[in-house]
C-alpha cells in the first residue's frame, strides 16, 4: 500500500489503495485506518469515522491506536461533535501519541466548546513541541477540507505566522 500517498496530496490514490487492501484482506485494520485518514482530509467526515471505528474493531490494541484516537477524534470535530472529539484527542495522548498535531487539535476542540484555559494549555504544549506552528505553517503543510479547526486556533491565539 502506498503509505506517504496521503501525505502528497494524492487522496483518490490513498483511497484507493485503502480500498485494495480490505478488498484483499476484510481483516487489514491498516487498510480500514488509510480509508479513515483519506476520508477526513477529504471532508467525509462520517465515512472516516466508520472506517477508523472498524479498523478499531479488528484491532483493538494496536501499537497504531493513539494516531487513531487523534484521526477519529479529527472525524468527530468534522460532524460537528465537539465533546466525542475532545475524548479522542485526550485518549490518543493517553495513549503515548505527543505530538504537537494531537496538541493542537485538542487546542482547536477545546477553544470550539469555550473552554479558554484548556485550549491556551493545549496550544502552548503543540508550540512547545513545534515552535514554527502557525496557522499558516498548518495550512500550508497539513491542509484541511473545513475551516472550523483553523478558526478554533485563531480563538485559542495561535499567531498567524
Amino acid at each position: 500500500m502506498k503509505s506517504l500517498v496521503l501525505f502528497h496530496k494524492q487522496l483518490s490514490e490513498a483511497i484507493e489503495a485503502g480500498q485494495m487492501a480490505v478488498s484483499l484482506d476484510p481483516n487489514a485494520a491498516y487498510g480500514y485506518f488509510a480509508l479513515g485518514h483519506a476520508e477526513g482530509a477529504l471532508g467525509r467526515c462520517q465515512q472516516s469515522n466508520e472506517h477508523i471505528k472498524r479498523a478499531f474493531v479488528l484491532s483493538p490494541s494496536d501499537p497504531g491506536g493513539g494516531l487513531w484516537h487523534m484521526d477519529l477524534g479529527v472525524s468527530e470535530i468534522c460532524a460537528g461533535r465537539v465533546d466525542p472529539g475532545i475524548a479522542e484527542f485526550r485518549r490518543a495522548i493517553d495513549e503515548g501519541y505527543r505530538t504537537f498535531v494531537v496538541y493542537a487539535f485538542l487546542a482547536g476542540a477545546a477553544a470550539l466548546k469555550g473552554d479558554d484555559a484548556e485550549a491556551k494549555l493545549a496550544l502552548a504544549e503543540a508550540r512547545r513541541l513545534n515552535p514554527q506552528f502557525t496557522i499558516k505553517w498548518f495550512v500550508e503543510n497539513l491542509p484541511l477540507p473545513w475551516p472550523t479547526i483553523v478558526d478554533s486556533w485563531r480563538k485559542a491565539g495561535l499567531p498567524e505566522e
